[in-house]
């Protein structure tokens, strides 16, 4: 079976977009979608880098 890992941002308005689209993808083609929440403001911390905003 396929399988799909989605990692998302519960704050980010992109993700909200893009769930609905790869949802209905994976649907569509008999795939697994896997979701994977993740604080994208940690990741920057860790890796020394600045939000844009």
């Amino acid at each position: 079976m396929k399988r799909v890992e989605v990692y998302y941002d519960l704050v980010s308005p992109y993700s909200y977009l893009a769930y609905g689209r790869v949802g209905r993808i994976c649907e569509e083609n008999g795939a697994e979608l896997v979701l994977r929440p993740m604080l994208l403001g940690a990741v920057h911390k860790a890796v020394g880098l600045q939000a844009p905003i």
